[in-house]
């Protein structure tokens, strides 16, 4: 998104996390990708094996290798297994780190601006909404740093990886496998309309309900002198309502797409059996292509539904952005111009005011 653009230079700036973090998701997928084809090769081989053992004659020694050869398969998934999770590990240390080295340049950015500002331009965002600003939109932002980056690499490099390796296998049980996903997609588009539209909505409505506190308490002693106290925690019920009913409005929208993409992800996996068992009555695939194709949509089932989460959490980040743009890209009033002179360092001499007036900027007349 266009707003998000602005955000590239701290992945350049921090590069030297972010590339290793990214390189370690794509080896970490493809030890993934490499699990469901050792599994073919050992349900393959199993009739194999059994067919052996009987020509032996119940043979202990033959017995005995067909066991470490399984032995040996199963310890390879292990440790394709235990690779990829150490990978993973180092791809979350590395990125995660590095959205926190930006989520301080961006609090460091934000606090400079706010050091800049007038008064004025506190008269029109309240103290609250400041709070808020700093506070719960910086880490929306942090997180489209951090885990989106992450998932969405994981999971692109994973789902690509894995349909290549299906196509390569058998690309007929890859289409049946695959046909559920259009649907999918045109689901992901409408989810992230609807996540974005009510993300900005809860974000707006904290900040109301942040400044009511803080002008509450701010105004304690007013609120209790005058025995406001039950207007005003009926005023923040009110409120805290609000805000109850846009995060379950977003709610409704994340419950709706789990029962929906688990459905999907069903359906590919009642396609592979159907048509993978017609395949191999035809001698064009084996059992084992079956479980790896099972495996594989079980395989690519959290990165495609990490999507949806990926997708909510770029929006609230471009909504939670436009926010902070306020303060960040708000022009103070006393400022360097073209016409400053830059050469004047100090100031010598006495200073005098004559016919000096003053006025507040919402004051029709002088002070």
């Amino acid at each position: 998104m266009a707003t998000l653009a602005r955000l590239n230079p701290y992945f350049r700036r921090y590069a030297r996390l972010f590339v290793p973090g990214l390189a370690c998701a794509v080896v970490s997928a493809v030890f993934s990708v490499l699990v469901p084809i050792v599994v073919r090769r050992a349900v393959d081989s199993i009739p194999g094996f059994i067919e052996a053992y009987r020509r032996s004659g119940a043979d202990a020694a033959v017995y005995n290798d067909v066991l470490w050869r399984l032995a040996a398969l199963a310890g390879t998934v292990i440790g394709l297994s235990v690779l990829s999770g150490a990978f993973l590990f180092i791809m979350r240390q590395t990125i995660v780190v590095a959205s926190r080295h930006f989520e301080f340049d961006l609090r460091e950015a934000l606090y400079a601006a706010l050091q800049r500002l007038p008064p004025a331009f506190y008269r029109a965002l309240s103290t609250g909404d400041v709070i808020t600003r700093s506070t719960s939109d910086v880490e929306q932002v942090r997180r489209y740093m951090g885990p989106a980056i992450m998932y969405a690499a994981r999971a692109v490099t994973l789902v690509v990886l894995a349909i290549v390796v299906m196509m390569l296998s058998s690309p007929v049980l890859t289409g049946w496998a695959l046909l559920p996903m259009p649907l999918l997609a045109v689901a992901v588009f409408f989810v992230a309309r609807l996540e974005y539209a009510r993300s900005d909505a809860i974000q707006t409505q904290y900040s109301v309900l942040t400044s009511r506190v803080q002008e509450a308490f701010a105004g304690i002693r007013v609120v209790k002198a005058y025995t406001r106290e039950g207007a005003e925690a009926e005023a923040f019920a009110v409120e805290a309502r609000r805000l109850q009913e846009k995060n379950l409005a977003l709610g409704r929208v994340d419950a709706a797409w789990v029962p929906v993409f688990v459905i999907l992800v069903g359906m590919s996996t009642i396609l592979v059996v159907w048509q993978g068992g017609r395949l191999v009555a035809a001698g064009t695939v084996s059992v084992g292509n079956i479980a790896e194709f099972i495996i594989y949509v079980a395989l690519m089932t959290w990165p495609v539904a990490s999507m949806g989460y990926v997708i909510s959490m770029i929006q609230r980040a471009a909504a939670s952005l436009r926010r902070l743009e306020v303060i960040l890209d708000a022009v103070p009033e006393i400022r360097d111009t073209d016409a400053t002179d830059a050469t004047i360092t100090a100031v010598e001499g006495a200073l005098a005011f004559e016919d000096v007036h003053f006025r507040h900027p919402s004051s029709p007349g002088d002070v």
